[in-house]
């Protein structure tokens, strides 16, 4: 094993085989080429690794430890969709935060387990719920 040390700056460096950078690694302008990560890898974003994004074997999570969580769509007129697959090999959406209309759309049914409610209105006044 070599170890390579440099102190180089604007130059390119290209790496073939499996590569371990123990440090700090700084990524500056973009990257044009596929970043694959192996299962149960974390990609961490933040100082303290307040952002985790990882894939297992069998699921896939994103995972927030600070603050709020917020998804933004800056495109006017444009939607944010869950999709999921139910069952028949493709996907279908099942909420739509609808932007140009300016409501939610529930596209299947949404299910309120039991004493759970739905409640409506500013002052949260009528409530639906079954015990």
């Amino acid at each position: 094993m070599k170890f390579i040390g440099a102190h180089i700056f604007d130059y390119d460096a290209t790496f073939r085989g499996d590569v371990t950078i123990e440090g700090n690694l700084t990524i500056s302008n973009s990257v044009s080429q596929t970043i694959s990560f192996g299962d149960n890898d974390i990609l961490y974003f933040g100082d303290d690794n307040d952002l985790q994004i990882k894939h297992s074997c069998s699921e896939a999570n994103i995972t927030n430890n600070t603050g709020q969580l917020t998804f933004v769509q800056n495109v006017n007129d444009n939607d944010i969709v869950f999709k999921s697959d139910n069952g028949s090999g493709g996907t279908t959406a099942y909420i739509t935060l609808d932007g140009s209309e300016s409501y939610v759309k529930f596209n299947k049914d949404a299910v309120f387990v039991d004493d759970e409610k739905a409640k409506f209105g500013t002052g949260l006044d009528l409530e639906i719920y079954h015990d």
